[in-house]
């Protein structure tokens, strides 16, 4: 998994020049880039799957941010086939992407199986186009787990850095 900052950038913030140690400062990048799409849905340039059960008269996608041109949307129609869903368009608020029927259009039956619905996109930011905010608390939480190897709480300046990012319901 690509993450927010490459291997360079986090051993300048580590202040290392060695290299045998390169691997495990990988792995606590991709850690960081997890942990941070796992709690505040941004994460580093990929192609993102979901599955969900039903149509909803809006789908937010949980990832950000997204190319709405790369959305693909599959269900699993009243028979069981795998079916493409095209008359869809998706739209920004609030920084998230849904996804509705076009107008004059209806979301189509799908079998009542679990998962009958898979989406997918072109989601993220690569280390080149980052926000700061995100680029940073990568960096802390290396740090932090590069230097606190006994599982200490995360520092709090790192959802400090990243709650805006959080999908709140108002």
């Amino acid at each position: 998994m690509p993450g927010f900052i490459d291997l360079a950038d986090a051993k300048l913030h580590l202040r290392l020049d060695e290299t045998e140690e390169d691997m495990e400062i990988q792995r606590l990048i991709d850690a960081a880039a997890a942990h941070i799409g796992s709690i505040y849905g941004v994460v580093a340039a990929q192609e993102v799957n979901f599955q969900i059960d039903h149509f909803a008269a809006n789908v937010r996608v949980p990832y950000r941010p997204v190319d709405g041109e790369t959305i693909i949307v599959r269900y699993l129609d009243a028979l069981g086939s795998e079916q493409v869903f095209e008359d869809f368009r998706a739209y920004a608020r609030d920084g998230w992407t849904w996804l509705q029927p076009k107008v004059s259009k209806a979301w189509p039956s799908i079998a009542p199986v679990e998962g009958a619905i898979a989406i997918t996109a072109t989601a993220g930011y690569s280390p080149a186009n980052a926000p700061a905010d995100l680029v940073h608390a990568s960096r802390l939480l290396v740090d932090h787990w590069y230097n606190n190897r006994d599982g200490t709480d995360l520092p709090p300046a790192v959802d400090s850095l990243l709650n805006h990012y959080r999908f709140r319901r108002v």
